[in-house]
């Protein structure tokens, strides 16, 4: 999907490219659950990734976006966590006075590594945080709900591709 000139996501900024970020995601998401060996299987391959925004408050809604990836997709899934998510928010957005005066003291108004960024409702009495730059390695069937209810609440579809890494 070609991304037109208006509509440029922007990227945390400790990642150069999409690909970078996409390889970032599914390393640290894969990190503390998969040993080290597996990890780099998986990294080997191809992943496709979708990337959704949040338009749940109007267009005009601060901007937080979440990357859905499906991990080497050209094998046979060498463990049940084959798909990972991370979701971002790329520029200051409404925080209370306190947490305002506290952040312009320590020059850091660009949310924080792991800072909540919206609760998604599940179902009955179960929701999921979605936290800044905080990788999630889930099973497929975990993502697939979490997408179909943030679509349902708002979300919308606005890139997608994939990305090879190629064997050193």
């Amino acid at each position: 999907m070609i991304i037109p000139q208006e509509q440029i996501i922007p990227m945390p900024p400790v990642h150069s490219s999409i690909d970078d970020f996409c390889f970032w995601t599914v390393q640290q998401s894969l990190k503390k659950r998969v040993n080290e060996r597996t990890v780099n299987q998986m990294c080997a391959g191809m992943h496709k990734w979708w990337i959704l925004r949040d338009y749940s408050r109007g267009t005009n809604s601060p901007e937080t976006y979440v990357m859905f990836i499906n991990i080497d997709v050209n094998s046979p899934p060498i463990c049940e966590l084959n798909t990972a998510f991370v979701c971002w928010n790329p520029r200051s957005f409404g925080w209370g006075i306190w947490e305002r005066c506290w952040r312009a003291l320590n020059k850091s108004n660009y949310p924080s590594r792991g800072d909540l960024l919206q609760v998604i409702p599940l179902m009955e009495g179960m929701s999921f945080n979605l936290r800044q730059m905080v990788p999630i390695a889930s099973k497929p069937e975990q993502s697939r709900k979490l997408w179909y209810n943030m679509q349902g609440i708002g979300w919308s579809l606005v890139a997608q591709g994939e990305t090879l890494r190629r064997k050193p």
